[in-house]
């Protein structure tokens, strides 16, 4: 399966449970997450990439400074596991 194929499924799961999984550009800023996540219950974002695939040096420092700001920045490289973080994530904070 592609990191596109996991991308899409992931996105119709998202619309599925009521988020929003947006693909946002920065023009001149390389390496942003694939989609940033929009929940009920907060944001976070996902790096796609292909069974066995390798973040680029820019999406590794993306990665970090949205952590260091307190985001949750999840690297997924199946449908399972995309499917089982949101479902963690909306569990998570359903208190």
């Amino acid at each position: 399966m592609t990191e596109a194929d996991i991308e899409k499924a992931f996105v119709a799961f998202a619309e599925s449970k009521g988020c929003h999984a947006l693909k946002l550009r920065i023009d001149g800023k390389n390496g942003f997450p694939d989609r940033t996540v929009l929940t009920p219950r907060g944001v976070f974002f996902i790096e796609f990439k292909a069974p066995g695939g390798k973040l680029r040096p820019a999406q590794e420092e993306w990665i970090e400074r949205l952590r260091k700001l307190g985001f949750y920045v999840a690297v997924i490289d199946s449908v399972a596991v995309a499917e089982w973080t949101l479902n963690t994530v909306l569990k998570a904070n359903d208190k």
